[in-house]
């Protein structure tokens, strides 16, 4: 049996959400004799920030290199300069008298998890597993051209809740938007010591606005 007790909690009232965080109470009960039986405490935050101003486009002087790159031409320009966002996520579990947390309930770091959720893309799928762990990834993402886009990021992690060891990479990939959905997403990572990761996913991920 699960349990799950949930709060949420984002700013501004109505989205898009600036900031955006989700926290969990799982319990996970083994009915055939406890063992497996264990508690578990999630949260996972989001904060994105957009970098754009508004700049006057009828005035005698001409746009700057920067203003040609990232803004859009018209009356009143509007500039663009893309947007970061910051992801942080957690979780600690705890077991109870003579229960342990099975192999297959604990969370992973290294590419993408189970729910294809991308965490250390310097690794492998899965490299790392434990009961507890925690990870924060910073993106700046950009779009290119239509519906392409590309993203600069770093990850770090460990699968303790401690600093020793830390796992860490960074990289630069490329997403396709389709109706302010990331439908497709491609990175190549580096830093993490054992080679290049990279993948191409498909994904229903909102974009942050």
């Amino acid at each position: 049996m699960h349990y799950d007790a949930i709060v949420q909690v984002h700013y501004p009232m109505s989205p898009p959400y600036d900031a955006d965080a989700q926290l969990h109470y799982h319990v996970y009960q083994d009915i055939a004799g406890h063992r497996s039986s264990f508690g578990r405490f999630t949260a996972a935050v989001t904060w994105t920030h957009t970098l754009d101003r508004v700049v006057r486009s009828d005035t005698a002087r001409g746009p700057s290199l920067v203003e040609r790159v990232f803004c859009h031409e018209a009356k009143m320009r509007d500039c663009d300069y893309g947007t970061i966002t910051v992801r942080g996520r957690l979780a600690a579990s705890n077991t109870f008298r003579h229960s342990s947390v099975p192999f297959y309930y604990e969370p992973t770091l290294g590419g993408a998890d189970i729910n294809n959720y991308d965490t250390l893309r310097g690794f492998a799928d899965y490299r790392f597993r434990g009961a507890d762990d925690w990870l924060t990834q910073a993106e700046y993402g950009h779009p290119i051209w239509g519906p392409l886009g590309f993203v600069l990021f770093y990850d770090v992690g460990q699968v303790a809740l401690s600093l020793d060891k830390l796992h860490q990479d960074f990289g630069v990939g490329a997403t396709v938007t389709v109706a302010s959905r990331v439908v497709l997403r491609g990175y190549l990572a580096f830093g993490g010591g054992e080679g290049i990761g990279s993948a191409v996913r498909l994904t229903g991920v909102p974009v942050p606005r």
